[in-house]
């Protein structure tokens, strides 16, 4: 389904349009530009200068500094398979390499390692998408007791086996229509009322 002018969602700040729309017009995007792309464009083919341009516009933001962060997408309530990911199941996800095929990690858009959307992006649809990632991991309980310490888990934990880019979790999902943003924030917040 297209997006175009007055499909606002309501909540303006999290893994919607809407709010990609915010950050597009900061980067300077041509309003004719943004309605263009329909949540099943394939972005590898839209023009370089489009491609180049900061990813929090086309994608929903994957990293915070701030703990329950809502604008950042929390994918956990739907990998426990007791939520269905109804229209979400057709988002587009990209990753370079989400099937763990090649040597390497997974890198989504945004990192330094896959700045930009390119021709290494595999696109899946979230349904495909989230059986491929390992269950969520329990919330850390304090953190590091100096730093030292944090240097030593950083630069030397055996990585090796990891798939998934740490920066920004090797994947990048597209931001949601405003009916598919309606049903992520319904869902999501009747599993963490559950909780």
């Amino acid at each position: 389904m297209a997006a175009g002018p007055g499909d606002e969602c309501d909540c303006g700040q999290g893994p919607c349009l809407s709010a990609g729309l915010i950050w597009a017009s900061r980067e300077g995007w041509l309003i004719t530009e943004w309605y263009s792309l329909t949540p099943a464009t394939d972005l590898r083919t839209v023009p370089q200068g489009l491609r180049s341009r900061d990813p929090e516009a086309l994608f929903a933001a994957r990293r915070s500094y701030e703990p329950f962060d809502d604008r950042v997408l929390d994918l956990s309530p739907f990998q426990e398979g007791q939520i269905p990911l109804g229209p979400l199941g057709e988002v587009q996800v990209y990753a370079t390499n989400p099937r763990g095929h090649y040597s390497g990690r997974s890198h989504g858009v945004g990192c330094r390692w896959a700045e930009e959307i390119g021709e290494r992006h595999e696109i899946l649809p979230l349904a495909e998408f989230l059986p491929l990632l390992p269950q969520s991991a329990e919330p850390s309980s304090g953190g590091y007791d100096s730093l030292a310490e944090m240097f030593e888990e950083m630069m030397y934990q055996d990585r090796s086996d990891e798939r998934w880019c740490g920066s920004y979790g090797g994947y990048a999902v597209r931001r949601f229509t405003p009916e598919q943003c309606a049903y992520y924030r319904e869902r999501r917040a009747l599993y963490l009322a559950s909780l």
